[in-house]
């Protein structure tokens, strides 16, 4: 069972933090496309900025500030002007004037941004440029202005070219963090799943348990009636009180069993009024005087005492404590029930006996589906483990709560609903 949760705990953090990476590797890459998208915008800009720049000098013949080399450019803009034929190759001998002499002559690009790289260009370096190249007219000349800017040695595009390593080292320790606390997450939201996987399956093994009883003792009273039932009244009279007692059993558990799983999902709906509390103490007294006659059975509750509640179903549960207390304590049989109100409003009713009361190591399971105080599930005392599973399920299902407790240790059944 170990092994398994933790393959589940590890799966599902798996899954959380690959969702997780996905998630990060998509918006990184929705945000290095729009940064980059920034960039050539804005080189762009600056780029058409300078061409305008140079072809305003060349329209007004601006022989000083061509000469010059076009004294409002930005430093950081490489630029060459050159003549070409009329087939539009470019005349590399005629180059009119330009700040760097190693600049190729590129295609035109109609005032579009473009990028151009070319691998050891310089020899031991490389080519790796944003530049713009439009046709123009200088006197009777044609020619071709080309801007550029280089990108090696731009800041903007070196913090974008490191970006991508920047990124994919910072999300090495955060996907070992994502998956620490995936696992921790995944870990504490499962546990209560786990748990209740482990209670179905022993809810389940105890169904098979108290079943196969009955139907054992069924199925063998069954066949000694067919070996000696026809010529023996007597054995005739057992195995049918026997069949009879254990289908009874069999009908309770399956009643019990039917009745907590619609209170649980919601099948059942309590109908709420609100009444005195005073008749059902009364009511419950009576009809336990008429099972145990020589029961003590005591309550203290004030006339006016209010519960916002299911008459029935809150009924059900004190008869089910009241069952056990009859059940399991020794002759004289004393049982107290207590009603108040707490300052919140809510309502508190105790019911005690004068019996031995919950042993430590039990007390936290009596409110489980079959529960009877030892591994055995011993059918001596009766019943079948249901009771107070019930009882639980029916407060519950009232918005309450329900606790178990002793008067003194080793002395005393106390069970305490909050309504």
């Amino acid at each position: 069972m170990i092994d398994v949760k933790h393959s589940l705990t590890v799966k599902l953090a798996a899954k959380l933090t690959l969702l997780f990476t996905l998630t990060s590797i998509i918006i990184v890459y929705i945000y290095t496309v729009v940064l980059w998208n920034n960039i050539k915008n804005q080189k762009q800009e600056e780029l058409l900025n300078a061409l305008s720049i140079i072809e305003k000098s060349l329209d007004k013949n601006d022989v000083k500030d061509i000469k010059a080399g076009f004294v409002e450019l930005p430093y950081y803009i490489d630029f060459i002007i050159y003549r070409y034929d009329e087939n539009g190759n470019p005349l590399n001998e005629d180059v009119f004037q330009t700040n760097n002499p190693y600049l190729p002559h590129l295609d035109i690009t109609d005032n579009k941004l473009r990028h151009h790289k070319e691998r050891l260009y310089f020899g031991d370096s490389d080519l790796n440029i944003f530049y713009i190249s439009s046709p123009a007219r200088y006197l009777t000349s044609d020619i071709v202005i080309q801007v550029s800017i280089n990108m090696d040695s731009d800041s903007a595009t070196n913090m974008f070219s490191h970006l991508a390593w920047i990124i994919f080292i910072t999300l090495i320790p955060i996907i070992i963090f994502s998956f620490i606390g995936s696992a921790f997450l995944t870990k504490r939201t499962t546990e209560p799943l786990k748990r209740e996987l482990k209670r179905e399956r022993q809810f389940t093994s105890d169904v098979s348990h108290e079943l196969r009883t009955p139907v054992a003792v069924i199925s063998g009273q069954a066949n000694l009636l067919r070996r000696w039932g026809k010529d023996d009244p007597a054995q005739l009279e057992k195995s049918l009180a026997m069949i009879i007692s254990e289908a009874n059993s069999m009908e309770m558990i399956i009643s019990n069993l039917l009745q907590m799983s619609r209170l649980e999902r919601g099948a059942i709906v309590p109908e709420k009024v609100i009444l005195l509390a005073e008749p059902l103490m009364e009511r419950l007294k009576k009809e336990t005087l008429v099972i145990k006659p020589d029961c003590k059975f005591n309550y203290n509750v004030s006339k006016d005492l209010k519960v916002f509640t299911d008459e029935e179903l809150l009924h059900q549960v004190f008869t089910v404590v009241i069952s056990n207390s009859l059940k399991y304590c020794d002759d004289p049989i004393e049982i107290n029930i207590n009603c108040r109100k707490d300052k919140a409003k809510k309502v508190i009713m105790t019911i005690s006996d004068n019996g031995k009361g919950f042993e430590d190591k039990i007390i936290e399971h009596i409110f489980e589906r079959f529960y009877r105080g030892d591994d055995s599930h011993n059918r001596n005392a009766g019943g079948c483990g249901l009771g107070l599973s019930i009882a639980r399920t029916i407060v519950e299902a009232l918005g309450g709560n329900i606790r178990a407790s002793n008067v003194e240790k080793g002395h005393g059944a106390v069970i305490t609903i909050v309504l």
